[in-house]
């Protein structure tokens, strides 16, 4: 009976450890679009916002020239830049 007891007593606190939910304190962004407009496609700072973000360039995604990518904004320098390293990016290449 006591080893009985002892698993209820495990499960439930499993149970109720499980559901609370630990917060990073970063919420998601909505991804914008940046234009190209630099040398190196690895430097967010080569990279400009597309108007206010919420219209797709017109290149499209099967070329090897980079025109713009979609992407949350930049941590460290802003919404003005993409954050690169978004694994939800999207790339558009000139035709």
């Amino acid at each position: 009976m006591k080893k009985f007891l002892l698993y209820a007593i495990v499960i439930a606190m499993a149970g109720t450890v499980s559901a609370f939910v630990i917060s990073t304190g970063k919420e998601r962004v909505s991804q914008l679009w940046y234009e190209f407009v630099g040398t190196d496609a690895n430097n967010p700072q080569h990279y400009q916002l597309l108007g206010d973000g919420s219209q797709a360039p017109s290149c499209n995604a099967s070329t090897s020239n980079r025109c713009a990518v979609k992407a949350e904004p930049n941590e460290t320098y802003g919404e003005d830049y993409p954050e690169l390293s978004d694994p939800g990016i999207e790339i558009r290449n000139k035709d």
